[in-house]
């Protein structure tokens, strides 16, 4: 029989989405981030982003484009190209300033979209749990992020877009359902779960953040950004 320690434990590992999917790797050098391992972190919050609607799908879809750039690059090098670092270095080296950088560039998006999601999902984790609409979380996270990229026509299409969000319960439920493979030990109750969940996204953000800094980090060696 089950204990309560170990219904806890199965929760933990099993019922989250954040527990249950590549996690980004630990940043011990910014360096030597592996091409492989953070392209499979990134399809996953791409499918995180599908989860919270069809409103979401273009930066879905700019994720996963994105992803496929890099992926193409790295398949036709896997050497030379195994790390990030390694994509933007050889760019660097090989092409001219004014000529496009199609990895680099690729990689600042795919940069781009993935701060957009790691800023909602800090405020989304700090916010009060009887906050049932998060429609101004995702607003401030625009703002504070992609907003500045975009013209004033696709930044008055995404805030109208935002008002589509999710609701902090059916956001819940949707990380649950995602993750859980429906046994009778893992359906706790909401308050539980969402205990659960919030632990786990937790520890996943502070990998998340440390490869976007990281990223910040090569593209700033290379006056990319600017």
């Amino acid at each position: 029989m089950a204990t309560e320690s170990d219904s806890s434990l199965i929760i933990n590992k099993r019922i989250t989405y954040f527990s249950s999917c590549p996690a980004f790797q630990e940043v011990k050098d910014y360096k030597e981030i592996e091409v492989q391992p953070f392209l499979k972190a990134a399809e996953q919050i791409a499918k995180l982003v599908d989860l919270l609607g069809r409103i979401f799908s273009p930066v879905s879809s700019d994720i996963r484009g994105n992803i496929t750039k890099l992926n193409n690059i790295y398949q036709s090098d896997p050497s030379t190209y195994a790390t990030l670092y390694g994509i933007v270095k050889k760019e660097a080296e090989t092409l001219p300033p004014e000529e496009f950088h199609i990895g680099t560039d690729a990689l600042l998006w795919l940069k781009r979209a993935l701060d957009y999601i790691r800023a909602f999902l800090s405020r989304f984790l700090e916010s009060e749990s009887h906050q049932e609409d998060l429609t101004p979380l995702f607003t401030v996270a625009y703002k504070d992020t992609l907003e500045q990229h975009h013209n004033w026509f696709v930044q008055k299409i995404f805030r109208l877009c935002l008002n589509a969000a999710p609701g902090r319960k059916s956001l819940i439920c949707t990380l649950i359902e995602s993750a859980s493979s429906g046994s009778k030990e893992e359906k706790l109750s909401d308050e539980i779960a969402e205990e659960h969940i919030m632990k786990d996204l937790a520890t996943y953000l502070d990998t998340m953040s440390a490869n976007i800094e990281a990223i910040n980090q090569i593209l700033k060696e290379f006056n990319f950004e600017l």
